[in-house]
């Protein structure tokens, strides 16, 4: 799927879960994926009420609730500087 095909909110998520790299160079753009990851988290941040971030149980996988926890393990090692 290309970016010019998301015409819906259900063709977005779709676009999202599929996306592999923007430059087609890549088998697949981690950082890419991180750096989309980290736009939707600034849009948390700046909108989503506390009440609303404790639902996040309700929209998560198992498997999804691994890796965030693994990402958020992740995060907090030392920067490589």
């Amino acid at each position: 799927m290309k970016p010019g095909d998301i015409l819906t909110f259900t063709d977005l998520v779709t676009f999202l879960e599929t996306y592999t790299s923007w430059d087609e160079g890549y088998v697949f753009d981690t950082g890419g994926v991180l750096i989309l990851m980290k736009a939707l988290l600034r849009n948390l941040k700046a909108n989503a009420l506390d009440a609303d971030l404790q639902l996040i149980n309700g929209y998560l996988e198992s498997d999804e609730k691994k890796l965030l926890a693994k990402l958020s393990e992740y995060s907090q090692l030392p920067d490589d500087d």
